[in-house]
This record gives C-alpha cells, structure tokens and sequence, in this order.
C-alpha cells in the first residue's frame, strides 16, 4: 500500500471570484487532487513557484475576508439608543431566567469541588467495602484475608485476657504479704499458683504472637496484591476507551487524579479493616471483662471516658487534616520545581532564578506554618487526653478503695480487692481506646470506596468502539484501495455537534500520491484518522480492499499503516526503543528485527546521523527528543 498524503491549504477557485450575489455559495470541502508517482516529479519541475502563489491568494483572501466582515458588522450593528430601549424593555421572566442559570453554574462549580477533594472526575457511585474488596481479590487474597481476621481477632482479645491474668496475679500476690509465718502446705500452693500463672502469660504472649503475625502479615500482603490487581484492571481498563473518550477529559490532570485515587484506596484497604476488627473485639472483651469484675466501677470509668474519646479523635483528624494540607501544598511545589527544571533553558535565559524561587518558597513557607499549627494541635490534644487519662485513673482508684472499704465493712466473703480494680481499670481503658481507633480507620476504608468510584465508573462503561473484528487478509494480498463511501463525521468531545466531514466520497487506488488541500479544520487530519479507525464516522463506512475497517482485527490494522505525524512523539528512551515500540514480537514476524530498525532508519535519511552518536541506536534521545 504506498499512499502519499499532502496538506495545505485551499484557495479560492477562479470562477468563485467575482460572485457578488447572497444566493450565490462558496463551497466549503476538501479539495482533493490525485497525482501518480511520475505526475508528481513533473508537477514539481514545471511549477516550482506553486506554493508562494498559494500564500500570496491565501494572504489576498484573509484581507478580503476582514473588510467583508467590518462592513458586515457594521450594517448588522445598531445604533445605541435602539440598544438602550431594547434593555429596558426586558422582562421580569428573563431576568429570572439568568437569576436560575446563575444558581446552576454555581452548583455545578460547587460541585466539582465536592469532586475535586474526593479526587474523583465521574459522578460519583455508591461502592461498599465488600464489593471494593470482592472485585480486587482472587482466590489467594482470600485465603490470605480469612487468616487476616483470624489473627486480628486473636489480637484484640489478647489484651483484655492479659489485663485479666494480671488482676489475678496481683490477687495472688496481696494474698502473700505475710508468707514468712504461712505453714509450708500454702507456700507451696502460692508457688503453684504462681507457676501457673508464669505459664499462662507465656501461652498468652506465644498466642500474641501468633494472632499478630497471621493478621499483619495477611492483610499487608493482600491488600500489596490486591493494589496490584486495581492498578493493573484500572490501567487495562482505560486503554479499552476509545479516542473520543480520550479527547473528552484532560489527560494530564486524569493521570494525576488516578494516582491520588490509587493512593487513596490503598490507605483504606488491608490493616485498616483489620484493626477495626481488632479495635471492636478489644471493644467488646474488654466491657465483658470489666462487667463481670466490676459492674459499678466500669460504669464510673465510662462516665469519664468521653473526654479521652474526644482528645483521641481531634488529634488523628487535627493530624490528617494538616498532613493532607501539607501533602497538597508540597504537590504545588513539586509542580513548580518540576515545571521550573523541565523548562530550565527558558528560565536561565531570562535569569528569572529569583522570581521562581519566590514562587517555589512561597508553597515552601505555606507548609512550614501548617507544621506550626499541627505542631500546636499536637501538643494540646496529647495534654488533653494525658489529663482525662489521669483524672479517670484518679477517679477509678478513689471510687476502688470506697469500693473495698464497703465490702469489708459489710463483712463479704468475696469482697472486692485492688486485683479486681486493676482487670477493671486496664480493661476498660483497652475497651475506650478500642472506641476511639474504629471512627478514624472506618473514614479512611469510605474515602477509600469513594476514591474506587471512577475505577468501577470505567469498568462498567462499554466502549463506544466495537473492537470485535478479527479480519487478517495475508499481506501479500493487500492491494491497498482505499475508499470513504458516504462518510459524515462528528467529534464526540464536540457540544455544539459540528460536521467536519459530510458526505465524503473518496476513492484512493493503489499507488497513488493523494493530497488532502483545505483549510485549518476542514477535516484532513481526520479523512487519516478513520483510516487509522481512531475514530468511527457518524454514517457511511471506510474500506480498504474492499473491508470494512470495522471488519478488520484492530491490531493487525494498525501495523499495516505508516503515519509520520507533522509533531511526532519521542520517548525519553534510546533510539531503537522508538523505533521497534513494543513490536518487536511482531518484526520477528517480518525478518531481523535489528535489519528492519536500520531499513526504516536509511529510509528516513537518518542512519548516517544515528550512527555519527557513540552510542548508535542505544542513544537517549530526551524528554519529547530534547537531546537530538
């Protein structure tokens, strides 16, 4: 297939020149002119001057499009008082008409700040922890989580069992004080006791260990896997969009968006869940503890208790809020610093060092001041909470010796001992905290959900393209004949629904030189692009051979067309990495993949330059090729 493609721009035909009349148009189309390969040296010898003539009728027909449109633009005009009537005669609805579109773009703003700070682009979707973790999860993530609660649950109930033995230890302790003047049966039986209390807390602590490593160890390493898995399904998933898709959101702001969103659900997933069960069995085993020791004096520390809960919760949000406004404002200048060293000819040229870090210190100074205040925050809320802790165990112990006081007055048999306040005391404070950690860690697993909304936005969403074509004509067979039957185009990022390409019938045969000639946005670019099916037209068809591009394996379509863009795109990799670009399987297919990266090299006129380098094709060639 060997199609030569040439742009420029269209002038006006002769006999279009003198039409003075409204009724008479102007046509506005593609001018297409077919040129074989002998045609186009003989083009070239006798007309050489072709292309400034084109300029100087291009420059003669803006001229005259300008004065046009100023004699037009003054007949259309008004006179001022005709205006100033007109506005006064404005009724009471239209006034409310804007006062409404008023109210609906400022929603709209208020709106995409909601997004903005969700770090989300889509409308947002209601996504539950279990279908966030049923979708990133396969068989050994599973596994791998039930462990996880295993041991998480172990974990938690570890601590108030430890705060239980120890009440019993101090019991069996108080009970010893004279143990000089016991007979030599109850020393043996306190040291039993005493052993038996050793070998308690050893299998306590080996069950610790135990329960932590299965739930540390599982849900690190399934939610490693399962962010693994969501950065594969989420990147996999945006590569099945098609071009319009493409041209409808900002690119550079997407991906920066989509890593937020990842950091985000990796924050909420794994430990997070396991340390609100954690949290809630501690919860729950330390009141059941606390309870059957003590119902009155666990009511008496619960009483106080929401002053720590308080102090606990302003001090991880005062933390989170002023980390996640440091975060940004380092984003800030981390954009600066990038765009500033990106750019470092243009900055150096102008000396301009100083304006630019004054813009970088700027951001710099923002975050140390919101250090301050978090450094401030920090030391409140920790004294906060410090004093709470202290007047409650204050509390506690004075409400225990009321407590032992009454029972040994009232002469009981099992009278409450300072044992029992200590499994008390330390059970209800593992129970509060245990309180205080489920708020925070549940936040962060919902912004995690929430982050996960334009991920499941995009894997329900069907391409608009249907890439289900599997034609592979051998390519020894491929003629090449081009052909737009009835072809009408519209870009989809486009409101206003304009028609760039309408009714276009085009046959291009096999080794011809075709010239697409027209003005900027006559749709030349595009004619490439439906060949290439980036895009798919509103009506009619494209074939090639006879085929529906359609019909074609979208793959195998695309490596039988050559396309030198006018601006092309260089990697900051090494000369034969732009040059073989992921096909180095499918060159094997043709011969020596190294031979063909040096045909295509010769072809372009560009072996003998690649070779002057040291490197040769191993050369680096920059940011966008800065380095060539």
């Amino acid at each position: 297939m060997n199609l030569n493609f040439r742009v420029g721009y269209e002038t006006i035909p002769k006999k279009y020149e003198n039409k003075k009349n409204e009724d008479d148009v102007i046509p506005d189309e593609i001018s297409i002119e077919s040129i074989d390969d002998e045609q186009s040296s003989e083009i070239k010898k006798e007309n050489p001057e072709n292309l400034e003539e084109d300029k100087n009728v291009l420059n003669i027909n803006k001229k005259n499009n300008e004065n046009s449109n100023e004699i037009i633009n003054e007949e259309i005009k008004p006179k001022e008082p005709e205006l100033k009537l007109k506005k006064k005669k404005k009724s009471k609805i239209y006034a409310f008409e804007e006062q409404q579109k008023e109210e609906e773009k400022k929603e709209e703003e208020e709106e995409k700040e909601v997004q903005n700070e969700k770090n989300i682009m889509f409308e947002e979707k209601n996504i539950g922890v279990f279908q966030l973790y049923c979708t990133l999860s396969n068989g050994l993530e599973v596994f791998l989580m039930i462990i996880a609660v295993i041991g998480s649950m172990g974990s938690g109930l570890s601590g108030p069992l430890m705060a239980w033995l120890f009440g019993d230890t101090v019991n069996d302790a108080s009970g010893s004080i004279n143990i000089s003047e016991m007979p030599q049966e109850v020393k043996d039986a306190f040291q039993d006791a005493m052993d038996d209390m050793v070998y308690k807390f050893l299998y306590i602590g080996a069950g610790m260990f135990v329960a932590n490593f299965l739930a540390n160890f599982g849900w690190s390493y399934s939610s490693l896997r399962q962010i693994h898995n969501l950065k594969e399904k989420y990147f996999s998933t945006i590569l099945k969009q098609e071009q319009g898709w493409f041209d409808e959101i900002n690119s550079f702001e997407f991906a920066t968006k989509v890593q937020a969103q990842i950091t985000s659900v990796e924050s909420g997933l794994g430990e997070k869940l396991g340390q609100i069960i954690q949290n809630v069995c501690q919860l729950i085993g330390g009141l059941i503890i606390s309870f059957l020791d003590s119902w009155k004096l666990t009511l008496v520390m619960l009483a106080v208790s929401p002053g720590i809960l308080l102090g606990v919760l302003y001090l991880l949000n005062a933390l989170k809020t002023s980390i996640v406004l440091a975060r940004k404002t380092y984003e800030h200048a981390g954009g600066i610093a990038e765009e500033m060293l990106y750019n470092i000819k243009t900055v150096t040229s102008f000396g301009n060092f100083d304006f630019e870090k004054e813009r970088y210190s700027f951001y710099v100074d923002k975050v140390l001041e919101l250090d301050k205040d978090k450094a401030f925050k920090l030391g409140a809320s920790i004294g906060v909470i410090i004093f709470f802790m202290t007047f409650e165990f204050f509390i506690a112990i004075y409400y225990t010796s009321r407590l032992i006081y009454n029972d040994l007055k009232d002469g009981k048999e099992d009278p409450f001992t300072g044992g029992d306040a200590m499994t008390v005391i330390m059970a209800s404070m593992m129970a509060i905290m245990g309180i205080g950690m489920v708020a925070p860690n549940l936040k962060l697993i919902q912004e995690g959900c929430v982050a996960s909304s334009d991920f499941f936005t995009l894997l329900e969403r069907k391409p608009k393209m249907d890439l289900s074509g599997t034609e592979k004509p051998p390519r020894d067979q491929i003629k090449g004949r081009i052909e737009f039957k009835n072809i009408s185009f519209i870009y989809p990022s486009d409101i206003k629904r304009r028609k760039i390409l309408n009714g276009l019938n085009l046959v291009m045969e096999p080794g011809q030189k075709v010239a697409l000639v027209g003005e900027s946005g006559c749709g030349k670019s595009t004619t490439i692009n439906l060949i290439e099916r980036l895009y798919e037209p509103a009506e009619g068809e494209v074939t090639i051979d006879g085929i529906n591009v359609k019909d074609y394996d979208i793959k195998y379509l695309r490596n039988l067309i050559g396309y030198v863009q006018q601006e092309p795109v260089l990697f900051n990799k090494s000369i034969k990495y732009n040059l073989i670009f992921g096909r180095e399987e499918y060159c094997k297919t043709l011969g020596d993949p190294e031979e063909l990266m040096k045909n295509a090299a010769n072809d372009a006129s560009a072996k003998g330059f690649i070779e002057m380098k040291q490197e040769g094709y191993d050369y680096v060639v920059g940011i966008k090729g800065g380095k060539l």
